[in-house]
């Protein structure tokens, strides 16, 4: 007979769904977003080299506000990071329309990238308060499909409406998403769900500032998800010219059979992440994303290619609901801000390395085809790094003690 749970262990009650929902909104505006801007940019009469910058520029922002963004959370006011960065969300796309000026625009994308970093660190933050402890990975994993889905449908979705009615429509809709997450947080209350956390005492001086931007609990888990993340930036990147070389197409199939695999792995291996532990997922998640490169390294062939899709969904969906919870069992609740942005830096900063290194080796190789193969180096590192430091961290499951 299976056991009722009890309210405290309930997950999809009114809160945990708008939050999902929210975070859903603002999902499919930065995706459709993502997709779409490096066409605006040549619209407008810049190259590739300035449809790259943007995209360099919004990814700097993002990953340099972060930490900045949880210390606010944290430390004085959760309302107002949620607000000033889902204003900037609907502001953002709406100024996009009028402005013609390139120089203008990139900065405008600068500040889109901190808009963002604060948007979505609030509501990571926010969502770990209320997925009870017991099912911490569980709740991380439905949480997290907001994201694959997102990216399995905006970006067709954006490129759909822009080919048929043009940019100015195609940033009202972002907009129009971004303003549907503003609703959810009415809704939802944010600053009323619990008075904020006293804050710990602060110690005057840089260092004590630096160190208030950052969690320790959270850096076991954002060190594997690093390496385990390296893979992704190349992908991102170098598939559709993978798949054009190879004669598989634009790469647009990747992406659905990752995004699927992705879904089901993140709803379907939380309960065991819960119940055993992140050991078996750190392994087997290394152990696919690995495959998944090497698949691609020496064939080039339909079912390889489509079978390494499906192998890195896999993977990634098993390391990342699996790692934020370890990143965040043991952080105190005046720290979710600060272990959360950690953790979103990490993950942040292993995909654009992994871009940045995929293109020197590249370079180096003269093929994607072995760039990829080299590339299943970092998954090793991601395993060992567990096996010998990671494990036996205060955050590993097997030592910690969970913080309410």
């Amino acid at each position: 007979m299976n056991r009722i749970a009890s309210p405290q262990e309930k997950l999809w009650h009114k809160s945990f769904v708008v939050l999902f929902l929210m975070n859903l909104c603002q999902f499919i505006s930065f995706h459709m977003q993502v997709a779409t801007f490096s066409f605006f940019i040549k619209d407008l009469g810049g190259n590739d080299a300035v449809a790259g910058l943007a995209s360099g520029m919004f990814s700097i922002a993002a990953l340099a506000t972060r930490p900045f963004a949880g210390r606010l959370f944290d430390r004085h006011s959760k309302k107002m990071t949620f607000f000033i960065g889902l204003a900037g969300m609907l502001a953002l796309p709406l100024s996009y329309i009028s402005i013609r000026i390139i120089a203008l625009l990139l900065m405008l994308r600068l500040l889109h990238g901190v808009f963002w970093s604060m948007s979505s660190t609030a509501v990571n933050s926010e969502v770990v308060g209320i997925i009870p402890r017991k099912r911490f990975s569980e709740g991380m994993g439905y949480f997290g499909v907001t994201a694959a889905l997102s990216m399995s449908v905006s970006p067709a979705l954006g490129l759909s409406v822009m080919n048929r009615w043009g940019f100015t429509a195609m940033f009202l809709l972002a907009a129009g998403m971004s303003a549907a997450a503003i609703g959810l947080a009415f809704v939802y209350g944010v600053g009323k769900q619990a008075p904020p956390p006293a804050a710990a005492p602060s110690k005057s001086g840089l260092a004590a500032f630096v160190r208030s931007l950052f969690a320790k609990e959270a850096l076991p888990a954002s060190i594997i998800i690093f390496f385990c993340l390296i893979p992704h930036g190349a992908i991102m990147t170098f598939i559709a010219l993978y798949a054009r070389d190879n004669g598989l197409g634009d790469g647009g199939g990747f992406f659905m059979f990752m995004a699927a695999a992705t879904i089901l792995m993140r709803v379907s291996t939380g309960k065991i992440s819960d119940r055993n532990g992140e050991k078996s997922a750190v392994y087997a998640s290394a152990s696919c994303i690995g495959l998944s490169t090497v698949l691609l390294g020496l064939y080039p062939h339909p079912l390889a290619f489509y079978g390494a899709a499906v192998l890195y969904g896999m993977g990634f969906g098993m390391i990342t609901p699996a790692m934020q919870a370890m990143a965040l069992r043991t952080a105190p609740a005046d720290k979710r801000g600060a272990a959360t942005s950690t953790y979103l830096c990490a993950f942040d900063l292993g995909i654009g390395c992994g871009g940045i290194l995929a293109g020197l080796l590249v370079d180096a190789f003269g093929s994607y085809a072995h760039m990829y193969l080299a590339l299943c180096l970092t998954t090793i590192l991601a395993a060992a790094y567990y096996l010998f430091w990671g494990s036996k961290s205060p955050s590993a499951f097997r030592n910690c003690t969970p913080r309410p």
